[in-house]
């Protein structure tokens, strides 16, 4: 049997009461939640780097799936930066300054 069953609440109604009746133990475990999945994300992000700061030449499409899987992970992480609209260098300091580079 799950924990919803044994509670008999929804996921949303669990959160939304953790949010109420315990505020910091949320923010806490969120907070952690997000750290994993950085964690998690970190090489990936290592490896666009790399891919970003040689100084070959790269196409415009090329670019553009980057900064799209870019964004795409940042969404799944959560507080993580934006890279919608950015250029290649925007992006470089970005990813340096996320990574402690």
């Amino acid at each position: 049997m799950s924990w919803v069953e044994t509670l008999k609440i929804s996921r949303k109604e669990a959160t939304e009461l953790g949010d109420k009746y315990a505020p910091e133990d949320m923010k806490e475990f969120r907070l952690e939640q997000s750290n994993k999945r950085k964690e998690k994300y970190t090489p990936v992000f290592r490896r666009f780097l790399s891919i970003l700061n040689t100084d070959e030449a790269m196409d415009k499409e090329y670019f553009q799936k980057i900064r799209s899987s870019l964004s795409t992970i940042a969404r799944d992480i959560g507080n993580a930066p934006r890279f919608r609209g950015k250029s290649r260098e925007q992006i470089i300091e970005i990813l340096e300054e996320f990574l402690g580079e």
